[in-house]
């Protein structure tokens, strides 16, 4: 597990707040999770995150991106919501062999997404007031 200050390069989204301090000055400090796509899962955030390895998301950013990409792939299923094929990127990056699923697959989207989620590497960024 990683972590990463404001400094961090690359940041795409705030997140949620995770604590908010004053310091002794009055400062507010916030400290906001965000997350990392790794490589094989980039495609699944856009082409700007295939080229830029260094964006960072925040937790609905990643499901907004899980969203966009199933129907950019054709992979959400009509009529049942909240589920979805796997292509061969999810089925590959987020299943293993002995777990009964194949390309093509219908799955339970939150699913998918909790998968997603444990795969990704978290930072936090952490924002003072001044």
């Amino acid at each position: 597990e990683a972590e990463a200050g404001a400094a961090e390069a690359g940041a795409h989204g705030e997140g949620e707040a995770a604590a908010a301090d004053a310091t002794p000055s009055g400062k507010q400090i916030e400290v906001h999770e965000c997350f990392r796509a790794v490589s094989n899962l980039r495609p699944v955030f856009g082409e700007e995150c295939v080229r830029n390895k260094e964006m960072l998301f925040s937790r609905d950013e990643c499901r907004a991106a899980l969203v966009a990409y199933g129907r950019r792939e054709n992979l959400v299923v009509e009529g049942k919501a909240g589920r979805m094929n796997l292509d061969k990127l999810l089925k590959s990056g987020l299943y293993g062999k002995k777990e009964g699923v194949e390309v093509g697959t219908e799955v339970d989207a939150s699913d998918v997404f909790e998968r997603i989620m444990s795969k990704m590497q978290r930072y936090h960024r952490v924002v003072c007031d001044g």
